[in-house]
């Protein structure tokens, strides 16, 4: 490491540094779902992640179930009807649906 860069280094403490790691980010959105359903706009207010990328982390935990839809209201940002999501099973809605048991139905047609 250069002189410059190790003096650089030393001046700011890394707590104060930025971040630019993708993974980072996706993590502290990850975090903010977690603490109460929150639309995208509150995110990007709380994480100071632009949004855009906050719904491309959305769309990767949605693909790995990792984050759930609880209601569609107004956000408290833009005003629009939004989706409150959360990646909290604390706050999370059952899956009511996918308890049916179809195959009885079909025993029962036959």
């Amino acid at each position: 490491m250069t002189k410059k860069k190790e003096a650089a280094a030393a001046a700011i403490p890394e707590t104060h540094r930025k971040s630019t790691g993708k993974a980072n980010q996706k993590q502290m959105v990850y975090d903010s779902f977690f603490e109460r359903p929150k639309t995208m706009f509150e995110v990007e207010r709380d994480t100071h992640v632009v949004r855009p990328n906050v719904c491309r982390y959305v769309g990767m935990m949605r693909e790995d179930g990792d984050i759930r839809i609880v209601r569609k209201g107004h956000c408290p940002v833009s005003g629009w009807i939004a989706g409150f999501y959360t990646t909290n099973p604390r706050f999370m809605p059952d899956k009511d649906q996918l308890r049916i048991d179809f195959k009885e139905y079909d025993r029962e047609r036959k």
